[in-house]
């Protein structure tokens, strides 16, 4: 988790990950950061859709377009981290803990 008034990115940052093609997305309702990790392994994060855009498999579609990239790139895993608090709950990273494992993500 972070602190109150962190950000977790920045505009600079964001244009990088755009300019080194590590950002996938086009119209703008949602993002997801790919990663090309040594092993062979690729990675994404920072994975978020417009609300107004939800439940329409917007995460679902860039899911599948980071793992295509990652299958480009020759990687023989895809990993994610999902930050989750130590001693509560948070609704949304439950549910995520949950939709992650239903398209085939195991944690480890």
């Amino acid at each position: 988790m972070w602190k109150r008034k962190e950000t977790r990115t920045t505009p600079d940052a964001v244009r990088r990950l755009l300019k080194e093609r590590q950002l996938i997305g086009g119209v703008v309702v949602g993002s997801v950061s790919v990663n090309l990790m040594s092993g062979r392994i690729g990675e994404f994060g920072m994975l978020v859709s417009d609300v107004n855009h939800r439940e329409k498999g917007v995460g679902s579609a860039l899911i599948k377009a980071a793992e295509q990239w990652a299958k480009r790139m020759d990687c023989a895993t895809m990993q994610l981290a999902l930050l989750t608090p130590r001693r509560w709950n948070h609704p949304s990273k439950e549910f995520l803990k949950k939709w992650y494992r239903k398209i085939g993500y195991e944690p480890q």
